[in-house]
């Protein structure tokens, strides 16, 4: 059995293009948005932070109205717990957004 913390990270991690993007530097929401148009929209790229958020890989600063999210990397160094199995079809569940 998973967390409720490994199970974000799971989600978190599902499209690590943006996590990707971000560990070359932050960037704001509407910066992600031009980046990522148009296959992603800007409540898809909102939504998918908010995973990141969550899972605490993302820290959010908010000057006004902007948001510049910061890659925040300490829960993907601390490894799986010992003894973790992963079942493929059981991530897959997991990791539906």
């Amino acid at each position: 059995m998973f967390s409720p913390t490994e199970i974000l990270v799971f989600k978190a991690l599902g499209d690590f293009s943006i996590v990707d993007r971000l560990s070359h530097n932050p960037a704001t929401t509407g910066e992600l948005v031009a980046e990522y148009a148009p296959q992603l929209v800007r409540t898809a790229v909102m939504k998918h932070l908010d995973v990141l958020e969550k899972a605490q890989l993302v820290h959010v600063e908010r000057i006004g109205r902007t948001r510049r999210s910061h890659l925040h990397t300490q829960p993907l160094r601390m490894g799986p717990p010992s003894g973790l199995m992963l079942d493929c079809g059981r991530m897959a569940e997991i990791c539906r957004i």
